[in-house]
Formats: C-alpha cells, sequence, structure tokens
C-alpha cells in the first residue's frame, strides 16, 4: 500500500494501485487514469514524461491535453494522451524509464520536462547510483548464470567511463546531473524518440521570481541564489539542444516571465495551479495541432 517503492534500475518507482496525494496509481504505475498500454490500431499517442510538474495535479496537464485531443483530433485519427511523469525524477531516470517501458508503448510523440532534480543535490550522480543497481544485478546474473567474468568486467568498465566527473561541494555533495550530463541524456532521449519513429518535444521549465526556502533547508541547494542561476543555465542547455537537434521546443519558462502567468505558480515557485496546468495543455496541443497539419 505504500505510493512509492525501491526499484532495481530505476532507483525508485510509483507502487500500482497505491494511493498517492488523494490519487490511485494505474496500472502502469503513473499517477494517471487508468491506461491500455496496446495501442489502438490507426491511433495516434502522445506521452508526457518528466518529474512532479508533469505528474502533479487531479488532472494533470496531460489529463487536460487528452480532453483537448479528444474534442478537437489534429487529425482524422483518434487521439490520446496520458502521463508517465514521476515526482523526484531527474532525466536520468526518465530515460531509463524511456528505455525501459515508453519505447514499447508506441507513442507519436514524446514530451520532455525535466530539469529541476537534475540539478538538486545528492551524496552521488543518479547515474552512478542507477549503475550501482545494475551492476549489482548483472553481477548476480554473471555468478549464478553465466558465470561470465570478462564480459562483466568490460561491462563494469563501460559503465564507469560513461560518468561525467565532478567535484564535490563544500558540504560533500554533488548535482545528481551535471549540465553536460543533462545535455548528453536530452540528446539521447531526442535519438531514442526519433528511433521509435516519434517525434520528441522539449519544454523548459518555468520559475517564478523566488523559489521556496525549503529547497536550503532539504539541502537540495546550497542557496536560492544559485538554485536560480543553475535552472535558468538548465533551461539554456534545453534550448541549445532543441535548436541543434531541430526538434519542437516549448518555451514555457519565456512563456511564464509574464507577470499575467506568474499567478499560476503554486506556493513553491516550481509547480503550478489548475490554471498552469490548463495553459501547459494548451501550449502543448497547438504546438502538436500545427505539426500534425504540416506532416
Amino acid at each position: 500500500t505504500v505510493p512509492i517503492i525501491v526499484d532495481k534500475t530505476l532507483i525508485w518507482a510509483f507502487n500500482p494501485g497505491a494511493d498517492f496525494n488523494g490519487r490511485k496509481i494505474n496500472q502502469m504505475g503513473f499517477a494517471d487514469r487508468e491506461v491500455d498500454p496496446k495501442k489502438k490500431p490507426g491511433s495516434m499517442r502522445v506521452i508526457c514524461m518528466g518529474d512532479s510538474c508533469t505528474g502533479q495535479g487531479i488532472p494533470p496537464y496531460s489529463g487536460f491535453l487528452n480532453t483537448k485531443l479528444k474534442e478537437a483530433a489534429p487529425t482524422d485519427q483518434p487521439w490520446e494522451s496520458f502521463n508517465m511523469g514521476v515526482h523526484g525524477y531527474s532525466s536520468s531516470q526518465g530515460l531509463g524509464l524511456f528505455k525501459s517501458r515508453t519505447k514499447y508503448l508506441e507513442p507519436d510523440y514524446v514530451t520532455l520536462y525535466y530539469g529541476w532534480n537534475d540539478h538538486w543535490r545528492g551524496s552521488a550522480p543518479d547515474a552512478r547510483r542507477m549503475a550501482t543497481e545494475v551492476k549489482e544485478g548483472f553481477r548476480w546474473y554473471a555468478v549464478k548464470k553465466l558465470r561470465e567474468k570478462l564480459f562483466y568486467q568490460f561491462f563494469v568498465s563501460v559503465v564507469g567511463k560513461s560518468e561525467f566527473k565532478q567535484e564535490r561541494d563544500a558540504q560533500n555533495y554533488v548535482l545528481r546531473v551535471a549540465p553536460e550530463e543533462y545535455r548528453n541524456n536530452l540528446n539521447l532521449f531526442v535519438a531514442g524518440i526519433r528511433e521509435v519513429g516519434a517525434k520528441p518535444v522539449l519544454i523548459t521549465a518555468p520559475r517564478d521570481h523566488t523559489l521556496t526556502k525549503s529547497l536550503v533547508h532539504n539541502r537540495q541547494t546550497e542557496s536560492i541564489e544559485k538554485a536560480i542561476l543553475l535552472h535558468d543555465q538548465y533551461n539554456e542547455i534545453c534550448r541549445a539542444v532543441a535548436n541543434e537537434q531541430r526538434v519542437l521546443l516549448l518555451d514555457l519558462a519565456k512563456d511564464f516571465e509574464r507577470e499575467e502567468l506568474r499567478q499560476w505558480f503554486s506556493g513553491d515557485g516550481i509547480h503550478f495551479k489548475r490554471e498552469g496546468r490548463i495553459y501547459i495543455a494548451d501550449a502543448l496541443y497547438d504546438l502538436i495541432y500545427k505539426d500534425a497539419q504540416s506532416r
């Protein structure tokens, strides 16, 4: 009945069937309505990936988007959208989720809303924590089943070389995902989404003028000022990848610089009230509609 469970490759995950903030986790393991994993022939599917900014709300912005897609489909086909965002996920965890599950759901569009958790501090980079679980699982399999020690050593060496090195700060923390690793993750996302015949949509994460001081109390950042500087840097990386890879970009961070939209932030300056989620759904709908019509 606990909402969050340990996941051997993604560090943690939602527990299907459990209650989370007044919602039931669906059988796919996400805070959304029940969704048939098997895509209906001839239909179009939009999958929204991200962290709590994607997963929050009743419904999340993917729910409002789903309603719009059904009421005014961009093409003659039936359309749907649903949420595969997990609270607290970084782009490293999201990429692992895409490789293990999302790509097999036959998406036509995959929206990516990551960034906040990437530049929070942790005891070790997310990639290292994830690789440790994979290596331990592989060690058991190799010893018990294959006895292939040489291959195991090769696997460990490849994992070790893939890590982006960081210097620890004065309090012995590192960023969960370093800036260049974040860039690399987005590029890998784009390549993976295109490989399955879908279109990626990158989204910059808006922020309010200031953020909740609990971020410092929880040691997620050294200071609010540093968190803001880092966050803006990660948004610039997102914009650069979208430009370099020639993919669709929803620049929400730029949109929410308008004062009339700032009232739709929740108290932490990160998440959104209902009106903010509706705005995101409308903006995504317009972007996807135009792209689908052009195709």
